[in-house]
């Protein structure tokens, strides 16, 4: 095995292969960890629609990545978990996923827990997808839906309960500031992914500038 450092702390990379050829990429049981946090990596990467890639994430700290992050004004923090898993890279990639990050923060406001979800039915074509944030028992933010792969077409709801304004503060730094209050509202997407249709109501609760 092998230690390499991320912001300061040791990291160790436990014994595996990759082997890469013109055709295929193949890794077998590639994991990188650092005390009780984890990553692992393994599948095949290659033009047969049989073939996947997954990778598990066990406790990570999304801290790790303030160090690429910080220059836009964001620090994050919490713990990831749960599995990612595509299918057929090259030719009609497909996403199962179930991964959340728990106790998340940004820029040292409490966000809750965040939860993403994908599942592919392979009849239809239909990619579900479901991301959401709940935050002492209760759900700010939920954007479910499915997306067909053949056609293009969106059918999503997303539905706001609580989002504070000032999470946006860094992006929007040196057209806005001091950005406060909090937006809510409901909407719904569908169309296709070259002509999406967005339709609802946002409110700005308090809001300041």
């Amino acid at each position: 095995q092998s230690e390499f450092i991320i912001n300061d702390s040791v990291w160790t990379i436990s014994p595996s292969s990759i082997k890469l050829d013109t055709s295929n990429i193949a890794i077998n049981q590639f994991k990188i960890s650092n005390q009780n946090q984890s990553l692992f990596l393994t599948g095949n990467i290659s033009k047969n629609p049989a073939d996947s890639v997954q990778i598990n994430l066990d406790n990570l700290d999304v801290s790790n990545i303030n160090f690429y992050i910080n220059s836009i004004g964001y620090e994050i923090g919490g713990r990831i978990n749960g599995y990612a898993r595509i299918n057929d890279v090259y030719n009609s990639p497909t996403l199962f996923a179930d991964l959340g990050i728990n106790k998340f923060v940004v820029n040292k406001r409490s966000i809750g827990d965040v939860k993403f979800t994908s599942e592919w039915f392979s009849s239809e074509k239909r990619l579900s997808l479901n991301l959401n944030n709940v935050q002492n028992d209760t759900t700010t933010f939920e954007a479910k839906g499915d997306l067909y792969a053949e056609t293009g077409k969106l059918d999503f709801k997303i539905n706001i309960e609580r989002v504070f304004i000032e999470h946006f503060s860094p992006i929007l730094d040196g057209v806005v500031s001091n950005l406060t209050g909090s937006v809510n509202g409901k909407f719904a997407v569908t169309g296709t992914t070259s002509k999406p249709l967005v339709n609802g109501e946002l409110n700005i609760n308090k809001g300041t500038l």
